[in-house]
């Protein structure tokens, strides 16, 4: 279960708006304790010194590695521009140590993107994220490889909808 950590205890304070992990090995009776998600191989250039990885989406893939995607934003406060935020993933074998893959996933110019969700579906992968500035609208991309998307042509809910969540 992976999810954006807000921990209030001091014993977990470096973790504070991270994302955190909790693993159970039978079925969902019995959860691991609640730890951060260690990230390796960001370059300095895309991750900064105070960046964190956000807005987690995680995938078990065929070969049984969890490839997560998730948002992230350079930390520039005073060069940050609209675009800044965008879609990136990593891989792992244990579920908590995870090694980004090299490049973007999905960015789109002038556009923050965040909280993507992802799922693999008639032969491809599909990805959404909320447009956070039109509720009811989610921008939408298509992928063969789960990696390299294209971006397709919006997509709406009701008008009160937000396409903030899972896709299944």
């Amino acid at each position: 279960l992976y999810f954006q950590w807000f921990p209030l205890d001091n014993k977990h304070n470096q973790w504070f708006d991270h994302i955190g992990v909790s693993i159970s090995h039978d079925g969902g009776n019995i959860w691991s304790e609640r730890k951060g998600v260690s990230l390796s191989g960001v370059p300095c250039t895309v991750f900064g010194s105070r960046t964190r990885p956000m807005d987690p989406c995680a995938l078990t893939l065929s070969n049984g590695s969890i490839r997560l995607y998730f948002t992230l934003e350079p930390f520039r406060p005073s060069k940050k521009f609209l675009g800044d935020a965008q879609i990136h993933s990593a891989i792992s074998n244990d579920g908590r140590s995870f090694t980004y893959e090299k490049g973007v996933r999905f960015a789109i110019n002038d556009i923050d993107l965040r909280d993507p969700a992802v799922v693999f579906f008639q032969g491809k992968w599909h990805l959404f994220l909320p447009d956070q500035k039109n509720r009811g609208t989610g921008y939408y991309a298509t992928s063969p490889d789960g990696l390299n998307f294209e971006r397709q042509q919006n997509v709406r809910v009701g008008d009160d909808g937000n396409w903030l969540g899972h896709a299944t």
